[in-house]
């Protein structure tokens, strides 16, 4: 069975929207949520509303962990990585675009935590050999298959290696289709209502999945 990794990323909005989303994804059975911690002075204007500081890391964490939900983070500067460590976090997620960012890497390997990273399948091979050179425990590493297009198609993600997991981005449930049967996770953005999701072409609303799982 694939477990879905429920990629909020920029389609919460508001708290009472974040409370709502974890809320369905207990419903659903949906067992880890996660967000992103960026810097707001570089993101678009339209999201940085959804920042997220040590305060409300810490709230969000809480509420999803007394939901029974396990709520971890994409760090996307290694500051945030010292605010999430103190939060208690569980697991990491390192994007595409960080895929060889070493110094965020080895920030986060010293943690010894479960880390998700995106590439994509020339790079599977290579994130894992490479870590392992740099005397880290390879087991820590969960490389999900990426393709880096917004959205993308399901053909797209073809595969030479065998596969633990996925971070979709395709609009329908062909890939998490595909997925189930031979997957340990896929990480898909969701959304309340796609009507206000800022990432509504490669995400699927929590009713979509409900309906499909």
């Amino acid at each position: 069975m694939v477990e879905i990794i429920a990629e909020f990323g920029a389609n919460w909005n508001n708290m009472s929207t974040f409370r709502e989303m974890v809320l369905i994804c207990k419903e659903i059975g949906i067992k880890y949520i996660k967000l992103q911690m960026f810097e707001i002075d570089k993101v678009p204007k339209e999201i940085r509303k959804m920042w997220i500081g040590k305060g409300r890391a810490k709230y969000m964490f809480k509420f999803a962990k007394s939901l029974g939900i396990e709520l971890f983070f994409t760090p996307m500067y290694p500051e945030a990585i010292d605010i999430l460590e103190e939060i208690g976090v569980n697991y990491y997620k390192v994007r595409y675009i960080d895929r060889h960012n070493w110094k965020l890497y080895r920030k986060i390997m010293k943690t010894g935590k479960l880390t998700f990273v995106s590439v994509d399948d020339r790079g599977i091979m290579q994130t894992l050999y490479s870590e392992m050179f740099m005397n880290y425990d390879i087991q820590r590493i969960i490389p999900l298959l990426c393709v880096p297009d917004y959205p993308a198609e399901f053909e797209q993600y073809n595969p030479k290696y065998i596969v633990i997991g996925y971070s979709d981005h395709t609009p329908d449930f062909k890939l998490y289709n595909h997925a189930k049967r031979d997957s340990t996770f896929i990480e898909m953005h969701v959304c309340l209502d796609k009507k206000d999701a800022y990432e509504a072409k490669w995400s699927k609303s929590l009713k979509e999945i409900k309906e499909n799982i």
